[in-house]
């Protein structure tokens, strides 16, 4: 035998008839427990910002969230004797049809409850009879076969599902999520492609969200945020923007863009990450013009210089570091310098990883060839050493 747990002293069986073991005699398991206020403001105010922290997004395709206030709550609740039935609409979006009696009164499509309605609930008994049931399958299937085009300019039909074609009986002009992008991009300019596939061998890199299209990003330590900033206004176009985030590698703060979700970044994704996994290919390699190259100096290349009176400032050697690449990887940068431009690199072993050591006259050509792509905040690695 055991005390029961609520402190009352009462002796009851370690099991229930059930054979599980019990804690309280039957009865005492809400003993001691604080009841809820539901006079406070504060209790309603707690309630509304649990609500509105999930609030889902109205189903007209405005893309507001479905906020609630402490006044609504209390009116829909009845101060709390009866449950409460989220909205689906933000207020003044539901969409109305005339009473189906024929009084001609506006009457919302969905109820308290999110139930279609069809009258007023007074006016039901006035119809002389029922009122017609709508064929929801053959009224989606006739939408679908004559979609638009989504507005945010993807280029994708408005197709719908039954479920969505009840709740939208308007048309909502975007798909789902689409409403909060910027306008698409539909065609790469040769520097805004030069850019983006140069920057992916160095430090740009494409992520998918759990659903959803491509984006790019990038992260810069804060000596580079002028470099960063430069990189936003390459991809204004694709809805960039710049956030401070805490480093993960050196200093304590570092720069991350990132852009919007958007299809064009699908032909990239199919290029770069064929397999699933960021691997150089030639295919990539054939897209990285002189501006691509330059891109990829200014991530991840730096230059040794004689700091000496004799031959000052003079090129000693250039590196890429490609640690990020394996040995195959590297070979193959290799021969695409050499081939393409003339940059003689070599594949030198680091640790565990390989980069690309390149001497003194393959450097000077390297130079030659990216110094007039650089930015003004990088251009310390294509110029002559100074104190």
């Amino acid at each position: 035998m055991v005390e029961c747990a609520c402190g009352c002293g009462t002796l009851i069986t370690r099991k229930g008839k059930n054979g599980k073991p019990r804690k309280y005699l039957r009865g005492h398991q809400t003993r001691g427990r604080k009841k809820v206020d539901r006079s406070s403001e504060a209790y309603w105010e707690n309630r509304v910002r649990r609500m509105n922290t999930s609030a889902p997004l109205c189903r007209c395709g405005c893309g507001d969230p479905v906020a609630v206030t402490v006044s609504w709550l209390r009116q829909a609740s009845e101060n709390g004797t009866r449950p409460v039935w989220r909205p689906k609409y933000v207020e003044g979006h539901m969409p109305q049809v005339p009473c189906g009696c024929g009084c001609g009164t506006l009457v919302d499509i969905l109820d308290v409850r999110g139930q279609p309605r069809s009258c007023v609930p007074s006016h039901a008994g006035r119809l002389s009879t029922p009122p017609e049931k709508v064929d929801w399958e053959s009224r989606t299937s006739e939408w679908n076969q004559n979609a638009p085009d989504c507005a945010c300019g993807c280029e994708k039909p408005l197709v719908r599902t039954v479920g969505q074609m009840r709740a939208y009986l308007s048309d909502p002009g975007y798909l789902p999520g689409h409403n909060q992008r910027k306008a698409c991009v539909l065609h790469m300019t040769p520097e805004e492609e030069s850019f983006i596939y140069g920057s992916l061998l160095g430090d740009g890199c494409l992520t998918r969200p759990t659903t959803g299209t491509p984006r790019f990003m990038f992260t810069h330590g804060a000596p580079q945020k002028a470099y960063a900033e430069h990189k936003i206004e390459v991809l204004s176009r694709f809805g960039a923007s710049l956030s401070r985030v805490e480093s993960a590698g050196f200093g304590d703060l570092s720069y991350q863009g990132r852009t919007s979700c958007m299809p064009i970044f699908e032909g990239v994704w199919d290029v770069v990450r064929h397999d699933g996994k960021k691997q150089v290919n030639s295919e990539w390699l054939s897209k990285v013009d002189p501006r691509g190259l330059a891109y990829w100096f200014m991530d991840d290349g730096s230059v040794q210089r004689n700091r000496h009176n004799k031959n000052r400032g003079q090129v000693y050697n250039a590196a890429l570091h490609t640690e990020g690449f394996s040995e195959q990887e590297n070979h193959l940068l290799s021969d695409f310098l050499f081939v393409e431009y003339g940059v003689e690199a070599q594949v030198k072993p680091t640790r565990c990883y390989f980069y690309l050591y390149i001497p003194r006259k393959g450097a000077d050509r390297l130079l030659e060839i990216v110094g007039p792509y650089l930015h003004a905040s990088m251009a310390y690695k294509g110029v002559m050493w100074l104190d």
